[in-house]
């Protein structure tokens, strides 16, 4: 995500003692982007006395608006008098303190709205990137202003023992001793974020498109995901083996994906009731799929890798998956009445079914078949867990290669996603 332009803003500079100081450091963290998504909704029907019966729950066509919120953490610094400071216990009364002014801060924020005009469903991917940006604006800008004036303004009447700064992104609040702990202090990788409103866009299209086909036509919807990550390896060796510092004990494991695939239920009666027919083209999709994707292998395992290109490896396949299978498979799997097509071998099909297969989103799929769309606490709790255990298995890799590894270690995996 590229930085603002604008200043931290900070306080006065001030000392609670000669030798110590305590330093708040704020920023906003952007969580959720503004996305076109489905939800659920139910419709009341009547029956012929008038009578309201049972409802009928049916999807709406809604936008995601963007989540930005704010995290802040406290340093008390002790200075030994040399130059160099250690992070000290924070006092009771500071520490209440900086939670008056923290709450005090949350309030303000929470009496002013920072979302902007949503896009319209159907808009271009660039709507929904402009209005994530924006709202995150709207809250720095905020967050300006109101750190500001309850600072200035005092801890009822007295100055408020500490001095703050806000940074206007979360990398340069973790190079100040800024902490994000836990998986929902996470900001969105913004780089993944473009690549998700492309899909999500294209998938919207893609619905709409499918609930505009006619009447007597077999409607497909479908959708793609990664289900296990990139993980890395290490390699059994049998016992009596020397021990070895190579990387020959190591590997990459690649992305495993899933392929779902649902009748639409404005499609023809029959094809609703008979299980092998869907079962039939759920087996088209997926041998088409696999037929020809292949993953992207893009980690170069040395001492030197890092978590990122791991992220950045799991990113770059989810949208390669997505673009084949949105694209080609959708077409080939999809026959107009009338048309000509070829198979494989290049014979003619001669099929007088009309059948159209659309891509969607995972989120989107869920929502088309009844369940709630995945929650973004989920996603970023399972991106934390991720990141630490491809970070710990990366340490042991180093560590290994520096000091070499026995022989009849267990093979061992890292970066697993639970089920």
């Amino acid at each position: 995500m590229s930085s603002t332009s604008a200043l931290p803003t900070t306080s006065t500079p001030s000392t609670r003692t000669s030798h110590t100081r305590t330093h708040v450091v704020i920023t906003p963290v952007l969580l959720r982007g503004c996305l076109p998504s489905l939800g659920h909704t139910t419709v009341a029907r009547r029956n012929y006395e008038g009578q309201t019966s049972h409802g009928e729950t049916t999807y709406v066509r809604t936008i995601t608006t963007p989540r930005v919120e704010t995290r802040f953490s406290a340093l008390d610094l002790h200075n030994d008098g040399e130059g160099h400071e250690d992070q000290a216990a924070l006092s009771p009364e500071t520490e209440a303190a900086i939670t008056r002014y923290v709450r005090s801060v949350k309030e303000a924020l929470g009496l002013m709205p920072n979302v902007p005009a949503l896009p319209q469903w159907g808009d271009p991917s660039v709507a929904f990137e402009r209005c994530t940006t924006r709202s995150r604006m709207r809250h720095l800008s905020l967050l300006t202003e109101h750190t500001a004036r309850i600072y200035n303004e005092g801890d009822e009447g007295r100055e408020w023992p500490f001095t703050y700064r806000l940074y206007p992104n979360d990398q340069q609040y973790s190079n100040n001793g800024g902490v994000l702990p836990g998986p929902e202090d996470q900001p969105l990788r913004w780089g993944d974020y473009a690549n998700r409103w492309e899909r999500a866009v294209e998938g919207a299209k893609n619905l709409d498109e499918l609930d505009a086909i006619p009447e007597g036509t077999v409607k497909i919807a479908f959708t793609t995901d990664i289900v296990q990550p990139t993980r890395l390896n290490r390699i059994s060796r049998p016992e009596g083996e020397n021990d070895t510092n190579s990387l020959q004990s190591w590997k990459l494991l690649h992305p495993e994906i899933s392929v779902k695939s649902r009748v639409q239920d404005d499609s023809p009666e029959w094809i609703k009731r008979v299980e092998s027919a869907q079962a039939s083209y759920d087996r088209s999709i997926s041998t088409a799929i696999a037929s020809s994707y292949r993953p992207l292998a893009s980690v170069d395992l040395t001492p030197q890798t890092r978590v990122l290109e791991f992220l950045d490896d799991i990113s770059r396949n989810e949208h390669l998956l997505f673009d084949y299978a949105a694209h080609n498979v959708a077409e080939e799997v999809s026959f107009g009445v009338g048309g000509k097509y070829t198979d494989e071998d290049g014979e003619e099909i001669v099929d007088g079914l009309a059948v159209k297969a659309a891509w969607v989103d995972p989120d989107t799929f869920e929502v088309l078949r009844g369940e709630p769309p995945r929650d973004w606490r989920s996603q970023a709790e399972r991106r934390f867990d991720y990141e630490k255990d491809i970070e710990k298995g990366l340490e042991t890799m180093g560590k290994d290669l520096e000091e070499g590894s026995p022989s009849g270690l267990p093979e061992e995996v890292w970066g697993t996603w639970e089920e």
